[in-house]
């Protein structure tokens, strides 16, 4: 008679256990597996858009290299550059314009997702260095010596041993006179390190003279990939010029500030993903004010074609608080980071995914992050 019992609960046990099976565990399982189905559809999406945006040219081909940018004139959305002859080469015109906030134009989300056909879908786009380079000054002893620690390391945190680092120190000097006929000249040394197992190296450089003000450049490559970060002690002079490059033509524009004294175009240098080249020499007729001059603008014929990753201007300005004196403004925005598009697009909402790809602008390669979801 136990031994009946015990079966009838064993029974009991295997049909509870079937039922539970059917009404719980199937059903999660078809769940799980329709999640599944659903995120690589999302994906494929995501991959097709992604495809569009950096393989397509757009049209007109050339359409983020007009001074004058008219939003409505962009037909198709692509960054490509046209004619490259290697796929993942962006035009560095187009990127720009997804700079937000850009003061010569951008191209509004929205737009971009109308042009793409992505009406119930979101995206975000980020485009940066293939690595993280930090810099910190380090005491010297020696005013004319300049000594920084330069950290590479990936986006994980895990530092980059055995990368090359070349430090290019660019200052301002002081060459006379005074109020607009004041003069200052700019200036460049050099040195250059092997980054340590932590991923760290020193770089001195030998600056031998006065200043008026001075930056440092650091060129960090790996297997032939480079990173470039700017660095400056003093505070960042935003209130000077914000600098604007399309194609081979350089707009300054004047940020409505205080101090609002006239501002002298003294010279200019353009930092290509080689070397560090002089293209300009001003006259007191190349000038900036909250006035007649707002804007300065000049046509270097074959900038663009130098693979052009930053430019420095020396401009003869007044500084609030320590009075007129030569300021070296880099741009454009957000080159001087490293970077060259830091946000771009909406703000994730539910589920999302996240794809990459590695693409190159002006001789440079960076890494683009493509966030995508489904919009509700």
């Amino acid at each position: 008679m136990p031994g009946v019992v015990v079966d009838h609960l064993v029974a009991v046990l295997v049909l509870g256990g079937l039922f539970v099976a059917a009404v719980v565990a199937v059903p999660n399982a078809v769940y799980v597996g329709l999640l599944g189905v659903d995120e690589q559809q999302l994906r494929n999406v995501a991959g097709e858009a992604l495809k569009a945006i950096l393989l397509g040219e757009g049209y007109p081909a050339n359409w983020g290299s007009s001074s004058y940018f008219d939003v409505s004139s962009v037909r198709r959305f692509g960054l490509a550059l046209s004619g490259a002859g290697s796929l993942y080469v962006l035009d560095s015109d187009k990127v720009e314009r997804l700079v937000v906030g850009n003061p010569i134009g951008y191209l509004e989300y929205a737009r971009a997702k109308e042009l793409l056909g992505l009406q119930h879908y979101g995206f975000s786009i980020k485009i940066a260095a293939p690595f993280k380079v930090a810099i910190k000054a380090l005491s010297s002893g020696d005013i004319y010596t300049l000594r920084y620690e330069v950290k590479a390391s990936l986006e994980n945190g895990k530092p980059v041993p055995n990368a090359l680092v070349k430090g290019i120190i660019v200052y301002s000097k002081y060459e006379g006179g005074s109020g607009e006929d004041e003069k200052y000249s700019i200036h460049l040394v050099s040195a250059q390190s092997t980054t340590n197992e932590l991923g760290k190296a020193d770089v001195v450089c030998k600056v031998g003279t006065t200043y008026s003000d001075i930056i440092a450049l650091f060129k960090t490559t790996v297997s032939d990939v480079a990173s470039f970060v700017f660095y400056r002690s003093s505070p960042w002079p935003s209130n000077i010029a914000t600098i604007n490059l399309v194609g081979d033509e350089v707009i300054l524009t004047h940020p409505k500030s205080d101090p609002n004294d006239n501002r002298w175009i003294e010279n200019a240098a353009v930092l290509t993903d080689e070397e560090l080249v002089g293209i300009f020499n001003g006259t007191k007729y190349d000038a900036l004010n909250y006035g007649s001059n707002v804007l300065w603008s000049k046509s270097f014929r074959g900038l663009k074609s130098l693979n052009t990753v930053l430019l420095i201007f020396n401009i003869n300005a007044v500084e609030k608080y320590s009075g007129r004196k030569g300021i070296l403004v880099v741009g454009p925005y957000p080159n001087n980071l490293g970077d060259r598009v830091v946000q771009y697009g909406g703000f994730p909402q539910g589920a999302t995914v996240e794809l990459h790809a590695t693409v190159v602008i002006s001789g440079m390669t960076y890494i683009v992050t493509f966030t995508f979801w489904r919009e509700a």
